[in-house]
């Protein structure tokens, strides 16, 4: 078999685990994690069950790789957190862009039922909770650095600052969500007016 036809084949099996994964998504949307069956999402992404379960072996296997996905996603805005200037305009710039993240209904759907799941199943806990962990360390460490140069309150806890910054853009998102509306301009005005009233030396 040349190469040529190997990269075609990895391409075609890419994308069949990608058609799963979306599918299982709306199904653990639809109808939450334990309610839905193996079977429901081979129906959903148009496979059979056998070719289903080649490539995943259980539905924890599939929130698995929602997990490793969200990862990535994350990746890309933690690396806002890296970008140099003042710390303050730095969480700004970030919040902001987590915020909107965050606000996908898609992903506020699906993550209260990730958080059902997770309650039940420690597994599932450890894997998304060690993408919050994640993030909270970059900001820990953003935090840190800015009061070493005087862009920060110097009597913020770096460690407690982060989380309660998480909180502060989720709980925004959440409210965007629930208001059935994207996430609006006065919005971000007031995350950036918020964080600078807390962050600011």
């Amino acid at each position: 078999m040349n190469s040529s036809a190997l990269t075609v084949r990895q391409q075609s099996t890419q994308l069949k685990r990608q058609q799963i994964i979306d599918a299982a998504a709306e199904c653990f949307i639809e109808k939450g994690f334990y309610q839905t069956s193996m079977r429901d999402i081979a129906k959903l992404a148009s496979v059979s069950l056998g070719n289903l379960y080649n490539h995943f072996d259980s539905k924890q296997s599939l929130i698995f790789e929602i997990a490793s996905l969200e990862a990535e996603e994350l990746s890309e805005l933690e690396s806002l957190l890296l970008e140099q200037g003042n710390t303050l305009k730095v969480i700004e710039k970030f919040a902001n862009r987590f915020m909107v993240y965050s606000a996908e209904p898609a992903n506020i759907a699906l993550g209260v039922e990730i958080s059902a799941a997770a309650t039940r199943d420690q597994a599932i806990a450890r894997a998304f909770a060690a993408n919050r962990a994640r993030i909270s360390k970059r900001i820990t460490s953003s935090l840190r650095l800015g009061r070493e140069r005087g862009d920060i309150d110097p009597n913020i806890d770096d460690t407690e600052g982060a989380e309660f910054i998480i909180d502060l853009i989720e709980s925004c998102a959440y409210r965007s969500v629930l208001s059935g509306v994207r996430v609006k301009r006065e919005t971000k005005q007031s995350l950036s007016y918020l964080l600078r009233k807390y962050l600011s030396p």
